[in-house]
């Protein structure tokens, strides 16, 4: 299994840059291989246990300052215990050899100075394990953020997306809308033409009732000329029958009528 520098440092519980700095002090040649964001550095599982086995970049600068602190103390002492010697302070500047076997030679530290070194080396343990922490948790807010700013934008595309339905639904409801219109008017506008046709049969039906009633009159009027002129026809051939019959009567009998 091969892990990245950044699972690495994770599960080694350092840093990126102290997982850098053992492997260039182990020597280890990293693999590449292609990332998502291009190449990156890989470790598999024989570099990462030999990786397991150096001390953590913290406890190195704590050892260096340690010793540092120590070698500068130890030669304020040796100035201390030897204030009136400036040639034998001289010689042993002059004498590297000298100098060395002095610092051998030298006395244990005191249980103050070391009681002191270990504290503060627990607090730099401590500020470097805050520190670690405090890195995660802003990287986990970090992710908690891009994880928002990506529902956030799947969000705002859900709502564009539903927002264009909506426009579409609107502009087909729109579009059926002048349609219905348009059919409304032209049932209208029907309505119109055949109430106007309606009218007009209207009219025309009284026009022709109007001329059958003065058919009619005219007809009882000719019928009743027809009848006095039948009765008047009736009278006359009644009254020339009337005379026919007086002329075949003898004369006396006229005479006498």
């Amino acid at each position: 299994m091969k892990l990245t520098l950044k699972q690495a440092s994770d599960k080694l519980g350092i840093t990126v840059k102290a997982l850098r700095y053992r492997i260039k002090a182990q020597g280890l040649e990293p693999e590449m291989e292609d990332g998502i964001h291009g190449k990156r550095y890989v470790l598999n599982e024989d570099q990462m246990t030999l990786l397991g086995t150096l001390p953590s970049a913290t406890d190195e600068d704590a050892v260096r300052n340690y010793s540092s602190s120590t070698q500068d103390r130890s030669e304020e002492s040796r100035e201390a215990r030897h204030p009136q010697d400036p040639e034998s302070a001289q010689y042993r500047f002059q004498d590297p050899a000298q100098e060395r076997f002095e610092q051998r030679s030298m006395p244990s530290i005191p249980v103050d100075i070391y009681k002191h070194t270990q504290e503060a080396l627990r607090e730099a343990l401590a500020l470097s394990r805050e520190q670690r922490e405090d890195r995660l948790e802003a990287e986990r807010k970090a992710e908690e953020a891009q994880e928002n700013a990506m529902r956030m934008a799947y969000r705002v595309q859900e709502l564009t997306h539903e927002l264009n339905s909506q426009r579409n639904l609107l502009s087909e409801n729109a579009e059926s809308l002048v349609e219905k219109q348009a059919k409304v008017k032209e049932l209208e506008d029907f309505k119109a033409q055949e109430k106007a046709k309606l009218e007009e049969l209207e009219r025309q039906r009284r026009e022709v009732e109007r001329k059958l009633q003065e058919a009619e009159e005219s007809a009882r009027k000719a019928t009743e000329e027809a009848q006095e002129r039948s009765e008047k026809l009736k009278a006359a051939e009644a009254e020339l029958e009337a005379r026919k019959e007086r002329d075949r009567w003898p004369f006396w009998k006229r005479w006498f009528s």
